[in-house]
């Protein structure tokens, strides 16, 4: 755990190394940069908290992949895009906070996946369209 610190800089590539990884916590800190596609590595990811940085540009596509989160937290940074399709693959996830970005575009349909979610914060960013009628069926 690299949480409440001053650490700055990207997250670097060779995150992708952590094949086994079930917690990330990384929040408090003053990361900046993208989010690497490397993170798509974490195949057995439960946790990650990687809220209160500088990050930027999208929440890439290869988050799909982390088929056995349960939490996701990347609120307040500066992240900017659509919330990708590939977030339906949480089918597991109770927690999701991407709340106090700079998120736009509607929320995807695939957000109907998560049978299991019991908190959603996607407030404070600039989200349009309707809620899917996904959502809670």
């Amino acid at each position: 755990w690299l949480y409440g610190n001053s650490i700055t800089g990207p997250i670097p590539d060779s995150v992708g190394n952590w094949t086994r990884v079930q917690e990330v916590q990384l929040y408090d800190n003053q990361l900046s940069g993208p989010i690497p596609d490397a993170v798509g590595a974490w195949h057995a990811l439960l946790r990650v908290r990687v809220s209160n940085n500088q990050l930027t540009g999208t929440i890439p596509d290869v988050v799909g992949n982390w088929r056995q989160v349960t939490e996701v937290q990347l609120r307040e940074n500066k992240l900017t895009g659509i919330i990708p399709e590939t977030v339906g693959n949480w089918h597991s996830v109770t927690v999701v906070d991407l709340k106090s970005n700079s998120l736009g575009g509607p929320i995807p349909e695939s957000v109907g996946n998560w049978t299991q979610v019991q908190e959603v914060y996607v407030n404070l960013n600039m989200l349009n369209g309707s809620i899917p009628d996904a959502v809670g069926a």
